[in-house]
Parts: structure tokens; sequence; C-alpha cells
């Protein structure tokens, strides 16, 4: 295959990768016998054929249930998308030897055919690694995204009530990640205080000490609705940044770290910068541990 699609000599040349649980090289083959790679696919749909939200639903149908094969036939280790130009950027984690890339090919092929995708392209992916704290923190920040990825998927397709709106289930996943991955409230409210600051929010403004609101309408059906999605994936991260940080091995602490998995986390969910005001501002709320203390407001003009 040409264009950027694997050929015998990415096999040969497939990159060194970091054993997440001891550290060490295995030199692009595993354990197992496969040489994994990531494979980027950008994808543009035709929006002059079909609306934007058709297309991504044509191209999600069709492509995760063959995510799931892949994944059964041991082609496929994780798979994660975002929202990004020109339309969506689809990501594998794969083994080289396998036949996914043709096979997606193929997909995406079938899918242009049928007026759903205009266009598509490999692109090389060039992970934010210190963004996610190093090299081994990216590993397990990957498998939250993979997880992350499968449960937006089950939430938009599913038959059965969706457990309320976007925004009410982002504000339950987000609360119970950033729970599992910092212990103290205090540190909790900081997370929240740092993704504040990513979307431009005055310090003022984050410091200011508000009551805690009421519970949306669709609260608890977002939280219970979160629970069944992600299982695991939010304790999984949590101990393994623990044990990358007791071990000398995270580069950034998860309060730095934690904010850019939410922006990641919002992306897929295609939350609007209001939904995602509308999100920060009861979280600094109920976690502040400023509320009830004297002195929070400074005095101006003091020397």
């Amino acid at each position: 295959m040409t264009g950027g699609w694997w050929t015998s000599a990415d096999m040969a040349s497939a990159p060194s990768s970091v054993c997440p649980s001891c550290g060490s090289r295995t030199h692009g083959r595993p354990r197992e016998g496969r040489r994994w790679r990531w494979l980027q696919v950008n994808v543009e749909f035709d929006k002059q054929r079909h609306p934007p939200m058709a297309c991504a639903q044509q191209l999600f149908a069709r492509l995760m249930p063959q995510v799931e094969a892949w994944r059964r036939a041991g082609a496929l280790r994780l798979f994660s998308f975002l929202r990004k130009p020109p339309d969506s950027r689809l990501r594998f984690q794969a083994d080289t030897g396998s036949p996914l890339a043709v096979e997606l090919r193929a997909l995406l092929d079938g899918l242009r055919e049928a007026g759903f995708v205009r266009a598509f392209h490999v692109a090389p992916y060039t992970p934010e690694t210190f963004q996610f704290g190093g090299p081994w923190a990216l590993h397990l920040v990957h498998r939250w995204f993979d997880a992350d990825s499968v449960a937006w998927w089950r939430w938009v397709s599913s038959s059965s009530p969706h457990g309320g709106s976007p925004r009410a289930l982002c504000a339950a996943v987000g609360e119970a990640l950033v729970s599992a991955c910092v212990g103290p409230r205090e540190e909790v409210w900081d997370v929240w205080c740092n993704l504040a600051r990513l979307h431009g929010m005055p310090d003022a403004r984050i410091l200011a000490v508000r009551e805690a609101p009421c519970a949306a309408p669709d609260a608890e059906a977002g939280v219970a609705h979160a629970a069944r999605l992600y299982g695991d994936a939010h304790r999984e991260l949590g101990a393994g940044l623990a044990r990358l940080g007791r071990t000398g091995r995270l580069a950034c602490g998860e309060r730095a770290l934690l904010p850019f998995v939410l922006l990641f986390h919002w992306n897929r969910y295609g939350l609007s910068l209001d939904d995602r005001a509308a999100l920060l501002a009861p979280m600094l709320a109920k976690y502040s541990p400023k509320r009830g203390l004297v002195g929070v407001t400074p005095t101006r003009g003091e020397p």
C-alpha cells in the first residue's frame, strides 16, 4: 500500500515501545511477538451531500463494530478519536502485521462512495508526551482515551435513555476521574482551577467563593450512566499515575496533567464553550476549600 499506509518496510521499522509496568524497551516487538505502531487517519466529511452529524453517525456506526473485531483478533491494542480538522482524527495502536490498515481503508472507501466521507489520509501521530506526564503516563492516558472513546459511542448509540445531557454526563465523568486520581478535596479543587484557567477564566473569578449550586435535574442520571460506561477506567488511571509518582517516572503532577485529559474528553463529547463554563462553575464552588472563611476577598489598596 502507498500514500502513507503500511508497507513491509513499515513493519520492519516499527518503533520501539515501552512496557509501562516495568519501563523496559521491547524494540517494537512485545512479548506476544507483535509489532505495534500508531496509525492516524484524518477524515473529512462530505458536508455538501450530508449534514456533519449524519456523516459522523455513519462513520462510527461502521467503524466501532470493526474496532471491537480488530481488538478480539489481537490486531488492535488501543483506539481513540478527536473532533479536529478536517473533521475527525482516528488513532489506532495496531499490529503492523495485521490486515487492519487494509480493512480500514476499504471501510473508508465505502463511506466515500456512499457520500459520507469526502476524503481521508494518513497523518503522523505525534502525541503530547510531556503534556500528559511523560512516556509512561502517556501510555496510561492512551488507555483511558480508549475507554473514553468506546464509552462515547455506547452513549450516543444507546437505544435506552442516555443518562441526561452531554454536560451532565461529562460532569459526572470528570468528577469521578479527578477524585480517583487525586486525593484531598483541596487538590480536586486545584484541578478544576487549572482547567478554568485554560479556558481563560480570570483568577478573581476562579477564586470567588460561591455557594455550591443545587444539582441539575439530570445530574443523578448522569452519574449512574457514567459509572456503567466507564467501569474501572478511572481507578486504573489513578492507580497507574500514583505508581509512577512513587517511582519518580511522572514528568508532571496529576493536577497539571488531568486538565488536559478532560479537555480531550470534552472534545469527544462535543461540549461548547458555554457548556464548559456551565460545568466549571459548580465544580469550582463545590470543591472550594475557602467557603465560609474570613478574608477570602483581597482588600484593595493595602501595601
